[in-house]
């Protein structure tokens, strides 16, 4: 289109006016040519100016190294809280900081082997960029996936995908559990399509991980293990959710070192048992689900299986089955144990087993109980020795505790002395006591007669009044021995505390038929144990009602120091 100005100039010819229109175009096609050139100049120094920098001075090998944690981090993070809005988000954090950045990461294989098979533009520039690293392809099909969900066109394009990379395919995750919105008839078509390329031999997996939502064909899920027992001799670690497979014409997984699998099969504990069977470097064991007992089947199996290199075992299960599987197994290297006992909400557990049990996993982890938290469910934690305390932000090495349909309930069974009795809890250093519900006086007595406990935390005023008489107990015959030398002595409670934690107490609380608040309940029984010289070294009110100058003033004439953190009202 010519320019307005000179179509309105009088004495301009057309041609004259075409010409120059034509001029300036070119005028400024020559600007923009100059422009695009000062600005490659620019960048070119400013690239100069930023390799002077630190972050930009950082050697290759620790970028590549650093990288590929925040890429390991940011992987976990999304399989924790499947569906970020952002699953690939490291990926313009880590390239578009600077050219040397954005090079080493292009240039560094190992970042770009995760394949999320849900974006398919990505997978295919990240397969080209991962060159001949090991890969892991992890599919997850949700209400943001790329599926078409009136068809099955892109796990076409994801089998084709796989097949062509076969041989260097470490680890396969495939979670199909949001994929609500797939018929029966769908699925079936998907399983038939992920069939054909792990038909093929898989010499490089070591890691297969599958989470399928019934109802399915439950067929697949045997052809898919033979196919993995005979394509994968290297595979090492398998997790199966909600699968019912016949064991028995399987081959032996030799190699397996984790192994975890849920499932809802009648009679299937004897199968399991003679797989077991057949994993001797088994290192880690989860098994959650739940069967009819079936004694008959459970006889069939007289051998005990030696899992002599398991370190790690989880089981959820009804009591009897748990009972079944420790009487039939051998362990002899357990570093932490984890067991859930599944009951009907209306059943409890009768108490010898239920204490046997826990015993038998007591025994079975080697070590010194250090740490015990009781809430609804046990946790213990042990060490070899006893130096230092116990470090209870690490995962428990026993964890003990009863769940029905509604998740995890409270066994009256542990409130009891005589189930506190039956483990071995004499070096106990820490204890901390979670649940609402008040112990008994015996319960209180035995913990208060451990010699090693330093640090006692407890939640709620419903312990108050018989853990105040327990810090009590025997107190007055001490101070009664010193008129009356004949009087009977023994050892008074709690004797190594030094620590008391109470959270989320009422200071102001009228505990009694005196009427006495709970701070001065509390600063009297630390008065007669200060006098018996048996002070605390530090009381800390966590998120305690009533802590005002009155009641601290109270609590510091017998206690070392007092530390206290207020409720928030926000």
């Amino acid at each position: 289109m010519e320019d307005p100005k000179l179509e309105s100039a009088p004495n301009w010819t057309a041609s004259a006016r075409k010409y120059t229109a034509v001029y300036i175009q070119e005028q400024i096609k020559a600007q923009e040519s100059e422009i695009k050139a000062h600005e490659l100049a620019i960048t070119y120094y400013r690239r100069r100016q930023n390799a002077l920098t630190v972050t930009c001075r950082i050697p290759p090998e620790i970028l590549a190294v650093t990288f590929g944690e925040v890429v390991r981090m940011t992987t976990v993070e999304w399989n924790n809280y499947s569906w970020s809005s952002s699953e690939l988000r490291w990926i313009p954090s880590l390239t578009h900081v600077c050219s040397h950045w954005r090079d080493v990461a292009i240039a560094t294989p190992n970042l770009w082997s995760n394949i999320l098979m849900y974006f398919t533009g990505w997978a295919q520039e990240m397969l080209k960029r991962s060159k001949l690293a090991p890969l892991t392809i992890t599919f997850q099909p949700g209400p943001r996936s790329f599926i078409d969900r009136g068809t099955t066109a892109s796990y076409t394009i994801m089998t084709e995908i796989l097949s062509a990379h076969l041989s260097r395919i470490k680890s396969i995750n495939l979670d199909f559990k949001d994929a609500t919105y797939l018929t029966p008839e769908q699925r079936g078509e998907i399983l038939d399509l992920l069939q054909r390329p792990l038909g093929q031999p898989l010499h490089a997996l070591q890691r297969f991980v599958v989470n399928f939502p019934r109802p399915h064909n439950i067929a697949y899920d045997d052809a898919v293990m033979k196919i993995l027992v005979e394509a994968s001799p290297q595979l090492e670690h398998l997790m199966l959710t909600d699968w019912s497979i016949q064991w028995c014409p399987l081959p032996p997984f030799e190699k397996l070192k984790t192994f975890s699998i849920s499932y809802y099969k009648e009679g299937w504990m004897s199968e399991l048992l003679g797989v077991l069977l057949h994993m001797p470097l088994l290192e880690s064991l989860s098994i959650a689900g739940a069967w009819e007992d079936t004694p008959n089947e459970y006889t069939l199996l007289h051998v005990p299986v030696n899992l002599g290199h398991l370190k790690h075992f989880t089981i959820l299960s009804d009591l009897a089955s748990i009972i079944f599987l420790f009487d039939h197994i051998l362990f002899s290297g357990l570093l932490d144990i984890k067991v859930t006992v599944l009951l009907q909400s209306y059943v409890d557990p009768p108490s010898l087993p239920y204490k046997q049990l826990l015993r038998k996993a007591n025994n079975l982890v080697k070590g010194i109980a250090r740490g015990l938290v009781i809430c609804t469910s046990i946790q213990i934690w042990k060490s070899s020795d006893l130096q230092g305390p116990p470090s209870l932000d690490e995962p428990p090495t026993i964890h003990f505790g009863t769940t029905d349909d509604y998740g995890e309930i409270t066994s009256p069974h542990m409130f009891s002395d005589d189930f506190w009795r039956s483990l071995d809890l004499v070096q106990l250093s820490s204890l901390n006591v979670k649940v609402t519900s008040s112990f008994s006086a015996d319960a209180w007595s035995y913990f208060g007669d451990l010699p090693q406990l330093e640090t006692l935390r407890v939640m709620g005023n419903k312990h108050e009044s018989l853990l105040l008489k327990a810090f009590r107990r025997r107190i007055v015959i001490i101070n009664k021995r010193k008129a009356n030398p004949k009087a009977t002595l023994s050892c008074p409670p709690f004797t190594s505390l030094r620590n008391l934690i109470l959270a989320y107490w009422d200071l102001n609380h009228l505990g009694d038929a005196v009427h006495k608040t709970t701070a001065r309940r509390i600063a009297d029984c630390f008065k007669i144990r200060a006098s018996a010289g048996l002070s605390l070294e530090l009381l800390k009110l966590e998120k305690c009602s009533g802590v005002d100058e009155d009641n601290l003033a109270r609590l510091q004439k017998h206690i070392k120091e007092v530390h206290y953190t207020r409720i928030s009202h926000e």
